[in-house]
């Protein structure tokens, strides 16, 4: 069972990792937001809608940080589930769609930087 005192902590580390995030503070947003996940996953369950905002926001950090590959392969679980979920037309599901549409594009630029 899960307390309304564990979520509502969460729902407060995901707004604040978002606002580290804002300004510039990648590495604490991303800490913030893995133990953030870990906790959702082991309260609510790996398809709740909130543990898949919590990945969403962790693939956010990950292609902050310039971890394209990393972001890609949580933005391709977190698509799969929120379509399994939610539904194809849902608004998170959409958004995760173009979550992973951006670490595409970031991949497919990767070689043409190195040049």
């Amino acid at each position: 069972m899960r307390s309304s005192r564990s979520t509502g902590a969460a729902r407060a580390a995901g707004n604040l990792a978002a606002d580290l995030r804002a300004l510039g503070e990648i590495q604490a947003a991303w800490k913030l937001d893995q133990d953030t996940l870990a906790g959702r996953r082991r309260v609510l369950g790996e398809d709740h809608p909130s543990t898949l905002t919590s990945a969403s926001n962790l693939a956010a950090d990950l292609r902050a940080l310039g971890e394209i590959e990393a972001a890609w392969e949580l933005d391709v679980d977190t698509l799969n589930r929120c379509r399994r979920v939610l539904g194809e037309d849902h608004p998170d599901t959409l958004r995760s769609a173009s979550n992973l549409a951006d670490d595409l594009c970031l991949l497919a630029e990767v070689p043409a930087a190195a040049m």
